[in-house]
């Protein structure tokens, strides 16, 4: 079982590129495929990904993406 910390750095990976670093935005399919491929998926997703939101780690910039905000910058840190 995956602690919270864990959790919120798969969705925050979703924005991580190994080509380009940090991408600005993500489409909320393409962050919820990630979070599949790393084991979080379903409800548990849901739930990690609403406390992504509240804590301000990324916003929803539209109905189908998401942004990463500079708490949740700092918190990826460099890979």
């Amino acid at each position: 079982m995956k602690s919270l910390d864990e959790k919120l750095l798969i969705i925050l990976g979703a924005f991580h590129s190994v080509r380009y670093g940090v991408s600005p935005s993500v489409l909320r399919g393409a962050a919820e495929n990630h979070a599949k491929k790393q084991g979080l998926a379903g409800s548990e997703y849901s739930q990690t990904l609403e406390v992504a939101i509240g804590s301000g780690l990324i916003g929803l910039s539209s109905d189908s993406s998401l942004s990463i905000r500079a708490a949740g910058r700092t918190r990826l840190g460099k890979r």
